[in-house]
């Protein structure tokens, strides 16, 4: 009976690992960089095992090296239980998905995509941000759910957004999206239509071949966390409210950070940022200042 009870233990603690996993669904992956990019989408299906990925990003570990002697990227398009999003590792990396303590990786895009044709390859919004200056917000979720039978009618409006990233100031929405495996972008003023697969609402007439052209502020916050080992707090959005010009400077200590995600531990910010789009990496003891840039 104590063997039968600790066999049900074991398998359900195993269920509820398995489950806080997540399934991981890999829409595209590319590894290379400006207009070297080779579709990697088969080989990291196949690393990703009882849905956790972890391997290190590598011309031996993809199999292909579409650019030699030239540092790569691996950029990977996924859906994480359901939900749309991307994910970017350099070369020499460890690509984690579903990993405890796993690093975090980058949700940028770097370089651009050689012009690749692929006409069933479906409708995807790879990035969208809507916003005025440096006050902006992702909206790549939403317009992702809003894609019905690879068609995207979208009013670009405070209502539909259902937030008003930048009061009393004119937005743009701007988008990157793949169709039929090319990459286009559409810049798409406040109270204007957004309608794809046309770009800027012409038929077939891409606004740019490249993913390359984002909407960000010259400094951006694209991921911050606060804390040590598995107890940490994300503090992106605390940290993007106090960039002021362009610039942030605070000193890192449980009040600035908004709390203490592990007490009596001798805590570490991280953070990755870009500036003027060039991204960049920062850690930084509790107790000392953070300047950037």
């Amino acid at each position: 009976m104590k063997t039968l009870l600790l066999s049900l233990i074991v398998a359900s603690s195993l269920a509820v690992q398995t489950s806080a996993q997540g399934t991981i669904d890999v829409i595209a992956a590319y590894f290379g960089m400006n207009d070297h990019f080779a579709d990697v989408t088969p080989r990291v299906r196949s690393l990703v095992q009882n849905n956790t990925m972890n391997f290190p990003v590598s011309a031996s570990s993809i199999g292909i090296d579409p650019w030699p002697n030239v540092p790569k990227v691996l950029r990977m398009y996924y859906r994480l239980n359901g939900q749309f999003t991307q994910s970017e590792w350099r070369e020499g990396d460890t690509a984690q998905i579903g990993v405890q303590n796993q690093s975090v990786p980058a949700t940028g895009l770097r370089g651009i995509f050689g012009n690749r044709t692929n006409n069933n390859a479906p409708l995807q919004v790879i990035r969208a941000v809507y916003g005025a200056g440096n006050q902006g917000m992702d909206v790549t979720g939403l317009l992702q759910s809003r894609i019905a039978n690879n068609r995207l009618d979208f009013q670009t409006t405070n209502a539909n957004i259902g937030n008003d990233p930048a009061p009393n100031q004119l937005k743009v929405m701007q988008v990157s999206y793949m169709w039929q495996g090319r990459a286009y972008n559409a810049d798409i003023p406040e109270g204007q239509w957004l309608r794809l697969p046309d770009a800027a609402g012409v038929t077939n007439q891409p606004v740019t071949q490249t993913v390359n052209q984002p909407y960000y502020p010259a400094l951006r916050i694209v991921s911050a966390k606060y804390g040590l080992g598995n107890r940490v707090a994300d503090v992106t959005n605390l940290l993007t409210s106090r960039i002021a010009n362009d610039r942030l400077s605070l000193t890192v200590d449980n009040n600035s950070m908004g709390g203490d995600p592990g007490r009596g531990d001798d805590k570490q910010l991280y953070v990755i940022y870009e500036i003027n789009g060039q991204r960049m990496e920062k850690r930084v003891d509790e107790g000392q200042q953070i300047t950037l840039p």
